[in-house]
């Protein structure tokens, strides 16, 4: 009895060594190979240790780069075969500094990341197509490739929380990302991506946080974003866009609402539904003459900018606006001639030393508001 006793632990302390070791070293539980913790590589000597014991899963961050620090003895990473076991990153996956890769191939098996999926400055890709097996990713990041045209290759995922693409001078849409299922995203960011025109198609976003779009020269509207209702932020500058009727579903509360330098928006119709602001800016629409599309807004809640927009004739659109609890700037209009709109918000309570309205063509004073002078 004692000798079966000693044999049988003898037999589970091996059985618990030997699970310990397969899973830092990769061993075969339910065909699977995994990477326990983070690991960076940097030159093809790393790269190659790594792809010989067939990796299914690495349980941290993948970081690969293709620019690095002499080290005697090592080459820099020129081949990136050899990934093609690799089905799930646990936190980042990173692929960013190469400029003469022309494609990912190795990594078509992907298809889980739990942090961020970053793309960034690799020079030689031209589209993401050997992601087609990718389904979850925390985030996408893709940016400063200079030829990528799109990202058609990530059309099967359909979970994120963040989507951040910029500094694409060759990208012309997201489409790749229009297979999403998710409701709610964290944030949207998109910036100076000179040929990017369209957006895709959002069309079970319902929720975003945050969306900055900003410096985009050829994107035309916000089709693709038709469903969202909840919007906590939004941020458009200097884009192409000459209307932002896509918004029109959205209500209720919105922290920052900020519309800057977009030379060809021709109305502010599509931000309907928005009742309340804690930051407002109007500023450098060449072409818009008034304010109408913000007439269900009743309440901002500390600063309104209206500024350096060419061919404002009036504030027509703020009239609901009652509440102002602290700075309100009109300025720099050249054409403003009738700020009757904005009386509400000095009968409701605003101080004169919050009021400032300068350098338009007509400038009421606070008492010219007071006593309904606020028109030529």
């Amino acid at each position: 009895m004692k000798k079966i006793n000693i044999i049988t632990i003898l037999y589970f302390s091996v059985f618990l060594f030997f699970s310990y070791s397969c899973s830092k070293t990769g061993g075969l539980f339910g065909g699977k190979k995994v990477y326990e913790g983070d690991i960076s590589l940097r030159y093809q000597s790393e790269v190659n240790a790594f792809v010989k014991k067939g990796y299914t899963e690495v349980t941290g961050n993948l970081d690969i780069i293709g620019f690095a620090s002499e080290r005697p003895g090592e080459k820099l990473i020129n081949n990136l075969s050899g990934f093609d076991n690799l089905k799930k990153v646990g936190g980042l996956f990173s692929i960013n500094k190469f400029q003469n890769i022309p494609n990912l191939n190795s990594f078509k098996n992907l298809e889980f990341v739990g942090g961020t999926f970053a793309i960034l400055l690799n020079g030689g890709l031209t589209n993401l197509d050997d992601f087609l097996n990718l389904k979850s990713v925390g985030g996408v990041q893709i940016g400063q490739n200079e030829n990528l045209q799109n990202i058609d290759g990530l059309i099967n995922l359909e979970s994120l929380t963040l989507i951040a693409v910029g500094d694409n001078p060759n990208l012309l849409n997201l489409d790749g990302l229009s297979g999403l299922t998710v409701g709610e995203i964290m944030r949207i960011s998109l910036l100076r991506n000179d040929k990017l025109i369209s957006l895709g198609n959002f069309e079970t976003l319902t929720t975003v946080n945050t969306i900055q779009i900003i410096d985009n020269p050829s994107l035309e509207s916000l089709d693709g974003l038709e469903n969202l209702i909840s919007l906590g932020a939004l941020e458009l500058i200097n884009n192409g866009i000459d209307n932002i009727s896509a918004l029109s579903k959205g209500v209720g509360f919105i922290r920052t609402l900020k519309i800057k330098g977009n030379h060809q928006l021709e109305s502010l119709n599509g931000l309907n539904g928005f009742t309340t602001a804690t930051r407002l800016e109007i500023a450098e629409n060449d072409i818009l003459v008034d304010l109408n599309g913000l007439e269900s807004l009743n309440r901002v809640e500390e600063v309104m900018r209206i500024r350096l927009n060419d061919a404002l004739l009036s504030l027509d659109g703020l009239d609901n606006i009652e509440y102002l609890s602290n700075l309100l700037e009109i300025s720099s209009n050249p054409n403003l001639v009738d700020l009757c709109a904005i009386k509400p918000i000095v009968d409701n309570g605003l101080i004169e030393s919050k009021y400032s309205v300068f350098i338009n063509n007509y400038n009421p004073t606070y008492a010219d508001m007071q006593a309904g002078n606020c028109s030529l």
